[in-house]
């Protein structure tokens, strides 16, 4: 396993832990961490209610806020599809760990860190439009953003997030991922505006990310099989911070231009250095202590970048780069672009258990992303409460990359995973109506 004692020196895990907590005090204040989960669903509730007139209209603007700070999106052609939904739609190893995993780890932790720090300084570029929405939705938004991140500098916040995913609750505020039809694109989903910006960002450096990872593409795939865990994200997210900003910072101090395609390209870059370059590159940057080869490089390939573009800007074929990051995700992710969907006639025991507890195991099992229901005779009285022979249509959305080991979502696997279903407690049979069908999505 990737961990960060295991990346970074005593000296850079000090750094971090000592940002960590200073960034707890400024973003929580004096503020408890039940104080601060507590504001934070009143905050949610009421941001929710703010929000709900204008849905598409905060749906369109996270898009456009998206495209507007990363261009490359709209050259590249990369889709972008955004939508605030509810709660429920949101869809360990001894060995040790290689440098392969090491370095996404770190990517990892960068993605998240970006999609903190970007998404206040993109609130304040874009204030006026949120004003025009309702101008109490600003101080909402940075208030529930601060309480949310804030809460991954508290060591016992982390200890309950850990517990909660050990137990195999999802209670993600959003969620996104890259997708390839005919052409590349990112997919979010959120319950509110900000998250939804938050995984909008996510997903593109996520895109970026992507250049770090070597070898075949089944190497490729075992490394992200083993690393982009849910419970490595709280200490992602708590790091990730401070990295994504020491790396920032360096890029802003040597980068003379208002071409926001050269960060992207930039972090790109470093991740593709070598393995010895690359970890020392980011714990030098971490410590402010680059050697001078090191800034030398950075300007030099600063440099190189916007030269690149320039020429490219006047080049029909578009920009080199960004091509062929393209073609490495499309690469490494085409098979996690197939999605089961799977329809079956689910009797449940309501006395036993509620409902809707019955669905909350269903969901938590592994490769399930959607679950939904209906009664399956809608014309029928017959209640969903305490009802010891309850019918539903059940439809479930499977998404093959738990299976990737096993030669992907087979008969043996879909096998498997009905076992798993009838296993839970509270559910007396369950049995497809239909073939198992499968969807590019």
């Amino acid at each position: 396993m990737a961990e960060y004692n295991d990346i970074f020196s005593q000296k850079t895990l000090d750094r971090l832990n000592q940002k960590s907590a200073d960034s707890l005090q400024l973003m929580l204040g004096n503020q408890s961490l039940m104080q601060a989960m507590g504001s934070s669903q009143r905050l949610l509730s009421s941001i929710i209610a703010a929000e709900a007139p204008y849905k598409a209209r905060l749906e369109n603007l996270a898009v456009d806020i998206v495209k507007e700070m990363y261009p490359t999106l709209e050259q590249e052609n990369i889709g972008v599809d955004a939508k605030i939904v509810g709660m429920s739609d949101v869809a360990a190893s001894l060995d040790e760990a290689t440098p392969g995993e090491k370095r996404r780890r770190v990517i990892n932790a960068i993605t998240q860190g970006a999609s903190v720090k970007s998404l206040m300084e993109m609130f304040q570029i874009f204030r006026s439009h949120l004003d025009d929405i309702n101008p109490a939705l600003y101080d909402q938004y940075n208030q529930i953003m601060n309480n949310t991140f804030g809460i991954y500098d508290n060591d016992d916040a982390i200890a309950l997030m850990l517990a909660s995913v050990a137990s195999g609750q999802k209670a993600a505020g959003g969620s996104s991922k890259i997708v390839i039809t005919e052409a590349l694109s990112i997919r979010a989903r959120a319950i509110c505006f900000p998250m939804l910006v938050h995984e909008l960002i996510k997903g593109y450096y996520g895109i970026l990310g992507q250049k770090g990872l070597k070898g075949d593409r089944e190497t490729k795939q075992a490394i992200i099989k083993k690393v982009d865990l849910l419970k490595n994200e709280p200490s992602d997210i708590r790091y990730g911070k401070f990295i994504y900003s020491a790396i920032n910072n360096i890029f802003l101090a040597f980068a003379d231009t208002d071409d926001k395609r050269v960060q992207s390209f930039f972090f790109s870059d470093i991740y593709d250095l070598g393995d010895d370059e690359f970890f020392s590159f980011i714990e030098n940057a971490i410590n402010e202590e680059l050697t001078p080869e090191q800034i030398d490089w950075v300007q030099s390939t600063i440099d190189s970048i916007i030269s690149d573009l320039r020429a490219d800007d006047f080049d029909a074929t578009g920009v080199n780069e960004s091509t062929k990051l393209t073609d490495i995700v499309k690469d490494i992710i085409q098979e996690e672009s197939t999605q089961y969907n799977i329809e079956g006639l689910l009797l449940t025991n309501t006395i036993e258990r509620p409902q809707k507890d019955i669905m909350s195991d269903i969901r938590s099992l592994p490769g399930v992303t959607i679950v939904s229901s209906k009664d399956y005779d809608p014309a029928s009285e017959i209640s969903a409460f305490s009802n010891p022979n309850y019918y539903t249509i059940l439809r479930v959305k499977v998404d093959p990359h738990p299976y990737m080991d096993t030669g992907g979502f087979k008969d043996e696997q879909l096998q498997e995973l009905l076992k798993g279903i009838r296993a839970i407690k509270g559910v007396r049979n369950f049995k497809l109506n239909k073939g198992i069908e499968k969807t590019t999505v």
